[in-house]
């Protein structure tokens, strides 16, 4: 088994699954980002020290992707097509399910699952005439854990 000194962005893997059990096209992957929320709520007390407590609050999470196909074109479109005519789970991307596989320095994988997932786009399709055709998909996880 060999070992590497540091991950970089290849050892990071991402599927995303709709509330529809779609999965989404996360294969040209050129950068992924999660961040904790926290909410900070602090009490400052009459002749004491002041306390605070930092508590989970979801988590935002960005996919920037070399577009590969229309998958999720289709997948937002359809979105919209449903919100539009009041259908659920189609009129929403609430529900879904988010997991991450990292490529560890000792050889092992560790894997994450994001809970309640929500998935839009930000950047639905960037093009240049010298530069690869690129899609921002944002989200937000209720929970993000080590399984």
């Amino acid at each position: 088994m060999s070992q590497t000194t540091f991950n970089v962005g290849r050892d990071v893997s991402a599927v995303a699954i709709t509330a529809t059990g779609q999965r989404l096209d996360l294969t040209g992957l050129t950068k992924f980002t999660v961040k904790d929320n926290i909410e900070k709520v602090k009490r400052d007390r009459v002749n004491t020290v002041p306390l605070m407590r930092a508590l989970p609050d979801g988590h935002d999470i960005t996919f920037d992707i070399d577009r590969m196909n229309g998958t999720n074109d289709a997948f937002i479109s359809s979105v919209e097509q449903g919100y539009w005519a009041g259908g659920y789970p189609n009129g929403t991307t609430g529900g879904g399910t988010l997991y991450v596989y990292i490529n560890e320095t000792d050889g092992s994988t560790s894997t994450y699952l994001g809970t309640n997932a929500v998935f839009w786009m930000e950047d639905r399709l960037s093009a240049e005439q010298k530069s690869a055709v690129t899609q921002t998909m944002m989200g937000f996880c209720s929970t993000y854990q080590k399984v």
